[in-house]
């Protein structure tokens, strides 16, 4: 992580702050924090972009689902999307968005836990909602191990 990432995206955040998001709040039906979090969810994001492109191209940051939702509104009013991008200084005045950065569950696995490692280190704690369980492997567990087996317990002889 860049030495530079958590000034530079509290430095967006703030900019960001000065744009109205009201209208995306209300489509989403989105409080206060869920509004504050993917504010910061997006600085972080353009902030990485910003200070090294090759590092963190093309989202390897992953929203929760409350991020997401207000996210994806966001961008489908694309003039506001492009004045809050523009706002933070963003690389090329735009934030990109994967809608299939997940669909690899190993993939979003480490992309979730990345995003988790920055955020707590830019943001000194985790968003309101979090991340849901990335369950890769079938069994209910936040883990990849096939060894559940193990754990199960041990069946009588007949």
């Amino acid at each position: 992580m860049p030495a530079a990432l958590p000034q530079t995206a509290k430095e967006m955040y703030e900019k960001l702050q000065l744009v109205n998001l009201e209208s995306v709040r209300a489509d989403v039906g989105a409080d206060k924090e869920d509004m504050d979090d993917y504010r910061r969810f997006l600085a972080l994001k353009a902030a990485a972009e910003k200070l090294n492109p090759l590092a963190f191209a093309h989202c390897h940051f992953s929203p929760t689902p409350e991020m997401d939702q207000i996210w994806h509104a966001h961008i489908l009013d694309t003039r506001l999307y492009q004045e809050a991008c523009a706002a933070m200084g963003a690389k090329d005045a735009f934030v990109h968005h994967d809608p299939h950065g997940g669909d690899d569950l190993y993939v979003k696995k480490a992309r979730r836990a990345f995003t988790i490692e920055v955020w707590a280190r830019c943001w000194l704690g985790l968003p309101k909602s979090g991340w849901p369980v990335v369950d890769v492997d079938g069994n209910g567990d936040d883990d990849d191990d096939d060894d559940d087996e193990d754990k199960r317990p041990e069946r009588p002889d007949r």
